[in-house]
């Protein structure tokens, strides 16, 4: 039976964790994308998860890898009890550490940084998922096609609102890019996450062109009403970003 143990970053886990979580399925009957995937490799580990509309990959540092390598299944409500029990507090005057050991039958989750003097916590394995998808080839596939632009991508609210957990998680700018594999957005937030969307079946184009073309008049009256600063000359997005700017304060 494989054994896992590693020792890994505690802040490191907390962000991935927090940033993947919303990427699994919420519903336990969904089994197969009820959970998290946790790999573990000779360098570090990574947290996946997806619900076939959204997947996220994101990094851990890991400190020690002392078992084998492979991966683990952890489930939604496991993840989010790590996230209670574990705080990480940003003036802490030690590293915080949490060591991770995977029997087959337990996952037992200890800190060894002294900061809370070998806290423990247990949970029974998930089982795992043979038909669960190989996240490491959707994405790799997706950041090698990147660059990819289409002419308009429709994108569920929902969706994007996952990815935002990410950014706040890592302190961190979301980059969207279009790729070249089945429309999916590869989504990159920092050097530790990266994510997928896949965006819904849109409006027509024709519908879309009348909603964009009915917002002209309404800028147009807007404009009128608060014209552009005097001496400002708008005549692309750089101008306008320009004139929008508050003046800069001159100092004593």
């Amino acid at each position: 039976m494989t054994e896992f143990d590693v020792t890994v970053s505690t802040g490191s886990l907390r962000a991935a964790l927090t940033a993947v979580l919303p990427h699994a399925a919420t519903d336990p009957d969904e089994s197969v994308y009820y959970r998290l995937r946790l790999t573990v490799g000779v360098d570090g580990v990574t947290v996946g998860a997806t619900d076939g509309w959204t997947t996220a990959l994101a990094l851990v540092t890991a400190n020690e890898t002392r078992g084998e390598v492979g991966c683990f299944d952890l489930s939604p409500q496991d993840a989010k009890d790590l996230l209670t029990l574990f705080r990480v507090a940003k003036d802490a005057p030690v590293a915080h550490q949490l060591q991770l050991v995977h029997d087959g039958k337990t996952l037992v989750a200890t800190d060894v940084s002294g900061l809370f003097e070998g806290r423990q916590v247990r949970f029974e394995a998930v089982p795992l998922a043979d038909d669960y998808p190989d996240l490491g080839r959707a994405v790799g596939a997706a950041v090698r096609a990147a660059g990819h632009l289409p002419y308009r991508i429709p994108v569920p609210a929902v969706s994007l609102g996952r990815f935002v957990v990410a950014g706040k998680a890592y302190g961190a700018v979301l980059s969207i890019e279009p790729t070249a594999v089945s429309d999916a957005l590869l989504v990159l937030c920092g050097d530790d996450f990266v994510g997928l969307m896949v965006p819904m079946p849109g409006e027509s184009d024709v519908y879309l062109q009348g909603i964009r073309e009915s917002w002209e008049p309404v800028t147009h009256d807007i404009s009128l009403s608060h014209p552009t600063p005097p001496g400002a000359l708008v005549t692309d997005l750089t101008d306008l970003a320009a004139a929008l700017r508050p003046p800069a304060t001159k100092e004593d």
